[in-house]
């Protein structure tokens, strides 16, 4: 299952105030869910050509928002796959069934909690 602009706030939890109002209304672009129970299994973060804005303001602002979803994810370990402008469909594909292997397993140290960061493709390989 896919949820869209699920806010981390409802998927994460902290036993530190401070902490989670550091993610509480940061949104996730996409959220693969376990479709039986509906508990988390990875986020999707699309990394799109506005992302990072057109400033060294706001990319400097981008980036430290995206450092505060990444630790937070690590931290509930949770996969993360952060995928650029360009990209190639099935590089997802794959991530999401070795993610969804793993967990089926039972193995959750063979789930990736560290950022997965797809490479840049060029134009004419992009979907």
């Amino acid at each position: 299952m896919l949820t869209i602009q699920t806010s981390y706030g409802s998927m994460l939890g902290c036993a530190s105030r401070k902490r989670y109002m550091t993610i509480n209304a940061k949104r996730a672009d996409f959220v693969f869910c376990d479709k039986t129970t509906f508990e988390p299994i990875a986020v999707i973060e699309y990394q799109g050509s506005g992302h990072y804005g057109s400033s060294s303001q706001s990319r400097r602002d981008a980036e430290r928002r995206d450092a505060q979803k990444r630790t937070a994810l690590a931290e509930a370990r949770l996969a993360l796959i952060e995928v650029p402008a360009k990209y190639e469909r099935q590089w997802i594909r794959d991530r999401l069934a070795e993610i969804t292997a793993a967990q089926r397993s039972g193995s959750t140290d063979d789930i990736p909690c560290s950022p997965t960061r797809m490479r840049e493709v060029d134009q004419t390989s992009a979907s």
